[in-house]
């Protein structure tokens, strides 16, 4: 018997018709330069292949401070444009999408103050508080506006509705002048809030009820309700509440609730009428 051995056979890739590579040749890299042979050495590295510049750590470094420098020149510039402007509606979209966009650590005087009373202002009470959780404990137990911020957050939260004007402008507090606008801006609105509820929630209330709601003495609060439409009865201190004109949408409303409460009471005269 004749044995015939035949060589083990190699696998090869076909680039072009005069030239083939075997599938799992290496593939020569060039060595990266010295620290000395170009002047961007210290920034870029040289990665094998296939070949890529990378960042070195230390050039990383420099850039997401560079970056973090312009993100906060910038925040600050549209906030103050914002205070400037009065519109302090839009301050907690805007720190909220600076803090979403930072890619470094947020710098040690972030306006965490700014940014928790830019969602009570919109009526946010839950990120507010998020926004708090994530105030460093140093600095929350340091920075006095932060903790009147927090102050009247608390308030808000509990609907404690004296405290919230007392947080807000009670003896021995003093706001920063970066501040002051937006608090006053947010007593205004809390303040015209109240006012809606009680319209709501009472046909008639004592004066002294009302001015401890709205934060101000009794001859305020009676000259405030005068002017809202309300009767003052001066021998109990009582006022009449006077509800405001229904809108058309709530017209319609109550009209349609009327329609069907009608419906249901003759169907059920006529239920009756058949069991009799």
């Amino acid at each position: 018997t004749l044995l015939i051995s035949t060589p083990p056979t190699r696998t090869y890739t076909k680039h072009s018709p005069l030239r083939c590579t075997p599938r799992f040749q290496t593939t020569r890299t060039r060595r990266p330069r010295s620290p000395t042979s170009a002047p961007d050495s210290a920034l870029w590295s040289k990665s094998p292949s296939p070949a890529k510049r990378i960042l070195s750590e230390p050039a990383r470094s420099r850039l997401i401070r560079a970056r973090g420098k312009k993100t906060n020149t910038t925040m600050d510039a549209t906030l103050d444009a914002l205070l400037g402007s009065g519109d302090f509606d839009a301050i907690a979209k805007v720190c909220d999408d600076f803090e979403l966009e930072s890619v470094a650590p947020l710098r040690t005087d972030w306006p965490y103050a700014l940014h928790m009373l830019g969602h009570m202002v919109c009526g946010d009470l839950e990120n507010a508080r998020f926004v708090w959780k994530r105030v460093p404990p140093a600095r929350a137990a340091e920075d006095e506006d932060l903790k009147a911020v927090f102050s009247v957050l608390q308030s808000m939260w509990t609907r404690d509705f004296p405290a919230v004007h007392h947080a807000m402008g009670g003896a021995g507090v003093a706001w920063s002048a970066r501040l002051a606008p937006v608090v006053q801006h947010l007593a205004s609105a809390f303040r015209a809030d109240t006012v809606a509820l009680l319209t709501k929630a009472y046909t008639t209330v004592s004066v002294a009820h009302v001015a401890s709601c709205l934060g101000m003495s009794e001859q305020e609060a009676s000259h405030m309700a005068m002017g809202l439409g309300w009767e003052l009865d001066a021998s109990d201190g009582m006022l009449t509440v006077v509800k405001p004109p229904a809108t058309e949408q709530q017209q319609l409303a109550m009209d349609s609730l009327k329609d069907l409460t009608e419906y249901t009471v003759h169907l059920s005269d006529l239920s009756e009428e058949k069991e009799a």
